[in-house]
């Protein structure tokens, strides 16, 4: 599906998504940008319940993407919207920092951008941007703030864990963090 593909490279380029996820150029030349916009379109359709912690992580989202690219119902205009909404919305709050560590040591993020930083933030967002936008941004700040000395976000990533597993875990920790309390 070309025109599918055409559009993950549309949504790669966006400004703001890029502002969020700054790289290094060996991450760039991997194609790491090109993963998490395949993991953010991921994790927002994707059934959980049917992920096995024993499946092969690269396997699984090269199968999910391709059904979805597949699917004549998906809507990726939609999904673009969703997308570039979100990491306005990220990057007018954060910046670089929207998926680092934060270090209440020092007060302030740190280190490189986290593949788990992401997972954990990024899809409840998405999923909940018009109620998150009710929330005051020092609120929402401090709620990113805090998951990285959250004990469910520190087993999630323990090591061991396998990625598969990290990123049902995560994605579920997301989508109950940021969800709309009056929903």
């Amino acid at each position: 599906n070309k025109p599918f593909f055409e559009n993950i490279n549309i949504m790669n380029s966006d400004q703001n998504f890029r502002n969020c996820i700054p790289l290094s150029e060996s991450n760039l030349e991997q194609q790491v940008d090109m993963e998490f916009v395949v993991r953010f379109i991921v994790s927002r359709h994707c059934n959980f319940d049917n992920i096995s912690k024993d499946d092969n992580f690269h396997e699984f989202l090269s199968d999910r993407i391709t059904e979805i690219a597949q699917n004549p119902d998906f809507d990726i205009e939609l999904e673009k919207q969703v997308f570039n909404d979100t990491f306005m919305y990220l990057n007018q709050l954060l910046g670089e920092d929207a998926f680092k560590k934060y270090s209440s040591e020092k007060g302030k993020f740190v280190g490189a951008v986290l593949i788990s930083g992401f997972e954990v933030v990024a899809l409840g967002i998405s999923k909940n941007l018009d109620f998150i936008r009710t929330k005051a941004n020092e609120d929402v700040k401090t709620m990113i703030q805090n998951i990285y000395e959250r004990p469910d976000f520190k087993s999630s990533v323990a090591h061991g864990i396998r990625p598969v597993d990290r990123f049902k875990r995560l994605s579920t920790l997301s989508l109950e963090l940021f969800k709309n309390e009056n929903n």
